[in-house]
């Protein structure tokens, strides 16, 4: 009997061969030995690093090297592999997508513990050849990575994320171009774009609301797709994966309900156990709606998002945990925070207000006047970098003119701030008896520089459309300009 040769020596062997990459991958097949050895020098000539080996963690450009997702699908030694990501995935015609999706989908079968999968197309699915095969693949490769977890699907979907099952995915169309007669958000779409028209190709996910029942999200393009399985949930109700659609290309997200209803967004449970678990590369704009997420996980998910956001709105319609975050976070883009509620501004303030670029402060102007602005004035007294104040009144019939003095506390710290600048009011009616009452404090900012006035009654109009002004928009003009001696320039813009 032969002994068998060590596989260091075969290691070396297969090092000294100067044959096509083609040639490695038939070695694979000849023995376990020859496929763990021909794998890896295969993925090394295709420039996979060491580390990533190691780490069972492999980035792929599949137009460059469309032979790798072959190779990582007849390995034997390279599974459990952890992290796959499939940049340019090509979708033009003749791409054979379908092979290389069926080849990610045996990859995903032989990796139990592939804990993120990314694929991401060289253009939008719907707007090429392959939407004709690609989305029964896609739903299959899909479902196959979600159903191993127990537990509900977290979907990031455009702005809102939101949940669906496991079997829910079976049922998303990637190529909707027919009419779809039905309840949800895509109904008479072909009596929209008129019968005679091609209706646009694009498709739709379902999703489940509180109460369980399937609802419709639109899927306008899909450039990409990503997939992230979580720790065994405690829950069944709790998510088990995330799927998030077009990654690198949301720069809104609201984490909460939409618009103030109860919807299919996700609720603070499921968001404490999704957050520390997701980033999403490229956002900007941050709406919280839920004030009971908890501040670990908010933590957590800001930490990962941390050098792209720059504007975060904080309304929350339910509960609160009285402190956003375990600790202050500086986000280095973060420019404005926004909130109707005053008050909210200091919970805001004492999350980010360490933030370097820190200059805008968004909120409601109170119905009592700025007296009940004092203890959040304090608040931004603390702040030592130049700020715009915008505030917005509410309904003048529901403004309370109030011709009491103003306290001294009320006083003190509104000339305390000496870093606010800029300050747009925007209101009802300009000329109005409530904003006029609010110029009296306007003038105790010591260093005030602007003052807008923004109304969207009436409109300045010059050239071939010029409008006179309102006769008592000009009054009140002269009278906040005579008023405000200090401050260089007073505006007023109607629109």
């Amino acid at each position: 009997m032969v002994p068998q040769l060590p596989i260091e020596l075969w290691d070396n062997v297969i090092s000294l061969l100067d044959v096509p990459q083609q040639s490695l991958l038939a070695l694979c097949r000849v023995s376990h030995t020859f496929n763990t050895v021909a794998i890896t020098h295969f993925l090394l000539r295709e420039e996979v690093s060491h580390q990533s080996l190691a780490a069972r963690e492999i980035e792929v450009n599949v137009r460059q090297s469309p032979l790798i997702l072959s190779a990582l699908a007849m390995s034997h030694s390279l599974h459990p592999l952890r992290r796959l990501v499939c940049k340019q995935t090509p979708t033009y015609a003749n791409s054979k997508l379908g092979e290389r999706l069926q080849c990610i989908q045996r990859i995903v079968d032989k990796s139990p513990n592939l804990g993120e999968l990314v694929i991401e197309f060289d253009r939008n699915v719907f707007n090429s050849a392959a939407v004709v095969a690609a989305p029964h693949l896609l739903r299959t490769l899909l479902h196959r990575f979600v159903q191993t977890r127990a537990g509900t699907v977290a979907v990031f979907n455009g702005a809102l994320a939101s949940r669906c099952l496991a079997e829910d995915v079976l049922h998303w169309k990637f190529d909707d171009t027919v009419e779809y007669t039905g309840s949800g958000p895509r109904r008479g779409m072909r009596k929209l774009f008129g019968a005679n028209q091609p209706t646009p190709k694009h498709g739709y996910v379902i999703l489940r609301d509180d109460t369980l029942s399937r609802t419709m999200d639109p899927v306008a393009s899909l450039a990409g797709v990503s997939l992230k399985r979580l720790a065994t949930p405690s829950s069944l109700s709790l998510p088990g994966t995330i799927i998030e659609l077009n990654p690198g290309r949301t720069a809104h997200l609201s984490l909460g309900p939409k618009d103030k209803v109860l919807s299919m967004s996700l609720t603070s449970a499921e968001l404490d156990v999704v957050l520390p678990n997701q980033r999403i590369r490229g956002l900007v704009f941050l709406d919280i709606t839920l004030g009971d997420i908890s501040p670990p996980a908010l933590s957590s998910f800001l930490e990962q998002n941390r050098t792209t956001l720059r504007q975060i709105t904080y309304n929350p319609v339910q509960g609160s945990s009285g402190s956003l975050l375990t600790c202050p976070i500086a986000l280095p883009a973060l420019d404005s925070l926004h909130t109707a509620d005053p008050v909210r501004l200091i919970e805001l303030l004492d999350a980010f207000g360490s933030s370097p670029q820190l200059r805008s402060l968004h909120f409601c102007y109170p119905e009592t006047g700025p007296e009940s602005l004092t203890p959040v004035l304090a608040r931004i007294t603390r702040h030592q970098q130049d700020l715009a104040l915008h505030l917005r009144q509410g309904d003048p019939g529901a403004l309370n003119v109030d011709a009491t003095p103003l306290s001294e506390a009320c006083e003190t710290a509104t000339r305390a701030l000496h870093h606010v600048t800029h300050i747009d009011i925007e209101c009802p009616v300009v000329a109005s008896a409530h904003t006029r009452a609010m110029i009296p404090w306007l003038a105790l900012f010591p260093a005030l520089q602007q003052v807008i006035f923004r109304s969207v009654q009436g409109m300045f109009r010059w050239g071939p459309q010029r409008q006179d002004p309102q006769p008592a928009t000009v009054h009140f003009l002269e009278h906040a300009i005579r008023e405000l001696p200090n401050v260089k320039e007073v505006l007023v813009k109607e629109d």
